[in-house]
């Protein structure tokens, strides 16, 4: 619909919370947390809450998890590492988006880690490029 998969670059403010996509007309924001982090080499998933090197105003969405493991004896959200794959690392991020009411989730992936966020209402805005570009001279998507 608005070109996720597609986008020409992204970047996340852990601090803000802030996950921008940009396109060539147009930048897309929404805000967003982690949720957990999938590493390859050892075939595991890291909860947020339990990776000290994140950000500790992003572990909302991650903790409804842990909160819905508990009340519901789910190991895999209770965890703080937990063996699997990386479909089941979807599976679990896409289980939190759900439960937090979320709209999406993205993930990001930096070398053998696979990082996963949770993500709200996306803002849909004209990127300056289209603005800067004659009429004349634009083409109709």
């Amino acid at each position: 619909m608005w070109g996720l998969g597609s986008e020409s670059s992204w970047k996340f403010d852990q601090e803000s919370g802030l996950l921008t996509w940009s396109f060539p007309q147009r930048v897309v924001m929404a805000p967003a947390g982690i949720v957990g982090t999938f590493n390859e080499t050892e075939g595991s998933w890291l909860w947020r809450w339990a990776n000290s090197s994140i950000s500790r105003t992003l572990t909302t969405a991650a903790n409804l998890a842990r909160e819905h493991g508990k009340a519901n004896d789910f190991d895999s959200l209770i965890e703080p590492r937990y063996d699997c794959d990386v479909n089941e690392a979807w599976e679990l991020a896409a289980l939190t988006m759900h439960l937090s009411k979320h709209q999406g989730v993205y993930k990001i992936k930096d070398g053998i880690v696979h990082v996963f966020l949770c993500f709200g209402n996306v803002r849909i805005e004209r990127s300056q490029l289209e603005f800067d570009t004659p009429a004349k001279a634009r083409s109709v998507p």
